[in-house]
């Protein structure tokens, strides 16, 4: 297998990567450290083209469920970013959750937290910016905003703190409370 793939997945272009690119590739490749194909696209500098090769290898077979040596789950890899286009990615974080990829999913490893928190805590980002994300995610019936998580807090109780750049989150988060799961959210 190509020994430059892992550079070539998260730094190279759609048409450099599929130069080098096999579909066996999507389920029985991963790099040194244990990092799947599908995480490594995911980490892809270019947002359109870690979006195009997410998606072939996804085509292909790959494991959405699939968590790094850490224990992020592709959504973790792919919010983790720090370019995005939202409208393109939005619909590959709703592909990448109903493949297997757990909204809940908490790594306490570099307080990477649940997939929401990890996006959330971008504060380089405006609220607004996240909207197309927050979609996918107060869509989901399985989201749990009162799991303790980090610090043995919830998310709901951290993304209160954060009202200030967060407004629409909280807002959002404490309509999905009452509206999806039944609780009003001073309960929480």
């Amino acid at each position: 297998m190509p020994s430059n793939m892992r550079w070539v997945a998260r730094s190279g272009s759609v048409d450099d990567f599929l130069a080098l690119y096999e579909p066996s590739m999507a389920t029985g490749w991963t790099d040194s450290s244990g990092r799947s194909l599908l995480h490594c696209v995911l980490a892809n500098k270019d947002p359109a083209a870690r979006v195009a090769l997410a998606n072939r290898v996804l085509d292909d077979g790959a494991d959405a469920s699939a968590l790094t040596e850490e224990g992020r789950t592709a959504a973790h890899v792919l919010l983790a970013q720090k370019r995005h286009d939202p409208p393109a990615e939005a619909p590959l974080l709703e592909r990448l959750f109903d493949g297997g990829a757990d909204v809940n999913h908490v790594v306490k490893a570099e307080q990477a937290g649940t997939p929401l928190y990890a996006l959330a805590e971008q504060f380089q980002f405006p609220d607004e910016f996240f909207a197309p994300y927050y979609d996918v995610f107060f869509a989901r019936p399985d989201l749990d905003l009162t799991k303790g998580t980090l610090h043995g807090q919830c998310d709901m109780w951290i993304f209160r703190g954060w009202w200030d750049r967060r407004s629409d989150l909280v807002r959002r988060a404490e309509d999905y409370l009452m509206t999806v799961v039944g609780i009003h959210p001073r309960d929480v």
